[in-house]
């Protein structure tokens, strides 16, 4: 059983329109939708925003349902300048870029590290040929902090401190984090709804999330499509 989690309902009901044969489960007021997608049966859910949130959510599912694995997705912000918007991004590690301990640490006491199932992300890069997908694809680091990055002196202090991060949201870190806990692989794919350091990055965020959100879930039900 695959599990699915995206932060919001936008991005939630990309997904629910992909699904047949969902019957509606409610654990502690959280609501889980139970299907199929091509035939594979999933679990998906919507966290809310922010790292608790995806925490919470993340541990309810996998001491509910018999996970297999679990796609975090949805929409995230370029940290590269030469991205576009709707451009992919697919994890290697995550990065709670906000978790902070390095006064009393040192440089290893910045960010907390999970790593996502490298066989997940193939799996998705050949779905992504396969369908000749107009966008770029990129594979790196994603940052997850409580905070929307749109402040300059914010930008410039995540690039000095994870210059290999290629995006950044607010629930990947965590849901990575939830996911060892419990030794179920996990990968976020994402799609670019706005580059941080661009103009009106706000403003790009909300007039492209629902389309985002819809090339994400297409992103996954072709990978479903593909398993073996």
């Amino acid at each position: 059983m695959i599990g699915i989690i995206g932060a919001m309902d936008v991005e939630v009901q990309a997904i629910k329109n992909k699904m047949h044969n969902i019957e509606e489960i409610n654990y502690l007021d959280s609501i889980f939708y139970k299907g199929n997608i091509k035939e594979k049966e999933v679990v998906l859910c919507k966290s809310g925003v922010g790292k608790v949130n995806a925490a919470i959510i993340t541990t309810i599912l996998l001491y509910h349902f018999d996970i297999d694995f679990v796609i975090n997705i949805g929409t995230s912000g370029g940290m590269i300048p030469s991205q576009e918007t709707l451009d992919i991004v697919i994890s290697d590690r995550v990065i709670q870029h906000d978790f902070d301990t390095s006064y009393l640490d040192g440089p290893e006491g910045l960010g907390i590290y999970s790593q996502s199932d490298k066989s997940l992300g193939d799996k998705i890069k050949e779905a992504f040929d396969k369908n000749h997908i107009e966008a770029n694809i990129y594979f790196g680091d994603i940052i997850s902090g409580d905070k929307f990055v749109g402040d300059n002196s914010l930008i410039k202090d995540l690039r000095e401190k994870f210059p290999q991060a290629i995006a950044c949201e607010m629930e990947a870190g965590a849901v990575g984090q939830a996911c060892e806990k419990f030794s179920i692989p996990f990968v976020v794919i994402r799609s670019l709804s706005d580059i941080v350091d661009k103009d009106n990055s706000e403003n790009d965020f909300l007039k492209n999330v629902e389309i985002t959100s819809k090339r994400s879930a297409d992103m996954v039900e072709s990978f479903i499509e593909n398993l073996a």
